[in-house]
């Protein structure tokens, strides 16, 4: 199941939900303060391939700026 990213347009928390793709775009509650007024982030997805496995890292990132 994706995993999906989501800001609250009421606090401002960004989270992530697994939800099927189907499901995306349906209605979601912030958990910090549990307005349904978010918006679906776009983000970056990552792959298990050469590059990550040489990098030494994680194969999942997240951009910097207030992700929890």
């Amino acid at each position: 199941m994706p995993i999906y990213e989501y800001k609250c347009n009421a606090c401002g928390f960004t989270f992530e939900d697994f939800r099927p793709a189907d499901q995306a775009d349906g209605k979601c509650h912030c958990p910090k303060c549990g307005k349904s007024k978010v918006d679906r982030m776009l983000s970056s997805f990552a792959t298990g391939g050469k590059t990550a496995a040489t990098s030494g890292g994680s194969c999942v990132t997240k951009p910097s700026g207030g992700f929890r």
